[in-house]
């Protein structure tokens, strides 16, 4: 995993609240894929857990001073929906902090986590000491395929399709079939 990542994910797991926070999704994902072969993402997320807005700000705060205020976007407002986003770039790198107020902080946080994300070859998480699968990563990567297994709306529906659209356009002819499980409520 890239220096600068775990350097920024180490730092925010040493906040207080947030041992738990993870980086997760196309990062962990792309460096697995490439295997043995140079590759350097310029995007990263990093998750955490439901805190207090207190923590949040603070977190924000320590951040900024982290990476000379060199944030893209960030209103200091946090919606009480599922998550809310925090972007900002370190060393030429972009970094999303996504604030996942529907999880609870807890031991289990990164495995909760991928099993919200839409694709199975997504469900990979890095938490600072080792990369963490779950059986549908596994089996996407054994397969040959990205296989949709949350998507509870239309709406969903389409966001995932143009990420489809995007692992297919970066990986190329690395996946042989796709394969598409609706599992939603609609």
């Amino acid at each position: 995993m890239d220096i600068v990542a775990r350097t920024l994910l180490n730092f925010v797991q040493q906040q207080d609240g947030y041992k738990n926070a993870v980086l997760a999704g196309g990062s962990v994902r792309d460096f697995l894929l490439n295997g043995e072969r140079p590759f350097e993402s310029n995007d990263y997320d990093i998750f955490i857990p439901k805190t207090s807005n207190d923590q949040k700000l603070s977190l924000i705060k320590g951040l900024r001073d982290v990476v000379n205020n060199q944030y893209d976007k960030s209103n200091g407002e946090y919606p009480e929906g599922d998550f809310s986003v925090n972007c900002f770039t370190y060393q030429g790198k972009t970094f999303d902090l996504i604030i996942r107020n529907d999880l609870e902080d807890s031991e289990l946080f990164g495995e909760n986590l991928i099993d919200t994300f839409n694709f199975g070859i997504n469900m990979a998480y890095y938490d600072g000491l080792s990369i963490n699968t779950c059986h549908l990563f596994d089996q996407d990567i054994r397969n040959y395929t990205a296989t949709l297994v949350n998507c509870s709306s239309n709406e969903l529906l389409v966001k995932s399709m143009k990420k489809f659209i995007n692992l297919e356009t970066r990986w190329g002819l690395r996946f042989k079939s796709t394969c598409f499980k609706f599992e939603g409520n609609n």
